[in-house]
């Protein structure tokens, strides 16, 4: 059961307002009826039924809405096809939110909005995007472009998951030998000199308290580190702050390309998506701008908004702050407008950019294996050689 804050008129013509307990919308209005009241608005104010926690794995979601548009395109209606999904689905989590969701659509509740329930699951973009194709009558066809996209997101997570996992590996492991040669076997080595009265090198002397630091305020740094890391990231999530954060990503030599691209093919791809849907350009502009997670190519975005509604063109729009968007979008944009082909050219500068941004982080991940090895393969050598250090002195000392 759920419940309903309802307003209605009665026989008198007075209007009046209540609530009432029934299965669904519909119930509650024959309810409601039956009592000869006309009800003109009536709104769910309670149900655990649709507030079940139910979250998707990015792989999962992307079944979940390739399989619901297969079924769209093959003349289901979509109720049918949450039932469909509800039946014959393998995963449990697919089948409970199929249902939540039949649920929701049976009683009238657009289905845009039944997927905003599910926040974690569905961002606003995705919901305005469903919004978009239901009013423009291409629900299937956007549905499939979802999929696509939900398909690809997977797979360069995975690919990025896979890539990372050995060089985390590698991390955790030699942090944990440097941390334990420098807790542990340093302190006992270098006590063994100092008994013997044998002067140190400088060398083993930095790295002797370097150990002691370590091992009396270790707790102490750690704690520091993780409250500094809360701070930075409450500071940045700030509206105020985030955008010039994001603005300083976008100049970092390596990382600024990949972000770059990676947004930049998210952009072109929904906005294409939109466009080849029938939606305005200024619509579609309004829901792609949120696709944006970037805040400073976010706020370039907006601006761009706000000139195409004046009647200038996307791609003069987006050249007012340089270097955020990158060069060859906004040619391939203007291209587009000029030749009255703007949805087809955002599609293709949307699949150069998805593969330039999963090029370059498959690159990158690659390359953090052997810097890794690199670096903590240094660092225990300069351990290990203030600790032989001492050994070679004593060795020359009974030479002579």
């Amino acid at each position: 059961m759920a419940l309903f804050r309802y307003q209605a008129i009665n026989e008198t013509g007075k209007t009046i307002s209540g609530k009432i307990n029934a299965e669904n919308a519909l119930a509650a209005k024959k309810k409601l009826s039956q009592s000869d009241l006309t009800v003109f608005e009536i709104t769910e104010l309670k149900s655990s039924r649709h507030k079940t926690r139910i979250t998707l794995a990015t792989a999962e979601k992307a079944l979940f809405i390739r399989q619901l548009a297969t079924l769209l395109g093959a003349g289901y209606t979509l109720e049918k096809a949450l039932q469909s999904c509800a039946r014959q689905s393998q995963s449990a989590k697919i089948q409970t939110l199929s249902q939540a969701l039949y649920a929701r659509v049976s009683e009238g509740i657009p289905f845009y909005r039944a997927l905003g329930e599910y926040p974690k699951i569905f961002d606003k973009t995705f919901c305005a995007t469903v919004s978009a194709g239901e009013e423009s009558g291409h629900f299937a066809t956007i549905l499939e472009r979802l999929a696509d996209y939900a398909e690809g997101a997977n797979q360069l997570k995975d690919s990025v998951k896979q890539a990372l996992i050995y060089p985390i590996i590698l991390f955790v492991v030699a942090t944990l030998m440097i941390a334990y040669l420098l807790i542990n076997v340093v302190p006992d080595v270098v006590n063994v000199f100092n008994r013997s009265g044998q002067s140190l090198p400088l060398m083993t002397n930095a790295l002797l308290a370097l150990s002691e630091l370590i091992r009396q305020y270790g707790l102490i740094f750690f704690g520091a580190l993780v409250v500094l890391i809360f701070l930075v990231k409450r500071y940045v999530n700030k509206a105020d702050n985030q955008r010039a954060w994001h603005a300083l990503w976008l100049k970092l030599p390596l990382l600024s390309p990949i972000i770059k691209s990676y947004h930049a093919a998210n952009y072109s791809l929904t906005l294409s998506m939109l466009l080849n849907a029938g939606v305005r350009l200024v619509d579609a502009l309004k829901i792609a701008n949120q696709s944006l997670a970037n805040a400073a190519m976010k706020a370039v975005a907006d601006n761009a908004y706000q000139e195409v509604q004046k009647g200038k063109s996307l791609a003069q729009s987006l050249m007012t702050e340089k270097h955020v968007f990158p060069g060859m979008l906004i040619e391939l944009i203007d291209s587009g407008e000029r030749s009255a082909r703007l949805a087809e050219m955002l599609g293709k500068a949307g699949q150069i950019y998805q593969h330039q941004s999963q090029s370059r982080i498959k690159t990158l991940t690659a390359l953090l294996a052997p810097v890794m090895i690199l670096i903590m393969g240094g660092l225990i050598f300069l351990i290990v050689l203030a600790i032989l250090l001492p050994i070679f002195d004593l060795n020359e000392t009974i030479n002579r």
